[in-house]
């Protein structure tokens, strides 16, 4: 039954069967190298996908880095900052805490006013 399937017909000579029989060979030779090509591509694909991921991971870590630096110098400028306030109201000894306040808050303004480009206040 199977040989009759696929039995090649007599009448159409030898060099009809021969191409009958090349057909029968070179077609499943044809659809797995399409699917060679889907896969080329896919992994093609795929690398350029993954060269993206690095690409933006690396540029995500230099972010990152450079906000970590800008933290740290905030932090430094805020210590510097509050030790400055604490060498500025260190000599006023044991006077009221209004001397204290006045100072910290001279200090503040002057320092608000000079950020801002505006002229030192008169405290």
């Amino acid at each position: 039954m199977l040989a009759a399937i696929f039995a090649i017909p007599r009448g159409i000579g030898e060099w009809g069967r021969l191409i009958l029989v090349a057909l029968a060979i070179a077609a499943p030779c044809f659809l797995l190298g399409q699917c060679e090509g889907k896969r080329s591509e896919r992994a093609a694909w795929e690398a350029k996908a993954a060269r993206a991921q690095a690409e933006a991971e690396r540029r995500q870590r230099e972010a990152d880095r450079q906000r970590h630096e800008a933290e740290q110098a905030d932090r430094a400028r805020i210590q510097n900052n509050r030790q400055e306030v604490d060498n500025a109201v260190q000599d006023i000894g044991d006077q009221p805490t209004s001397a204290r306040q006045r100072a910290r808050a001279c200090l503040e303004l002057r320092r608000q006013a000079a950020a801002a480009g505006q002229p030192e206040p008169a405290c």
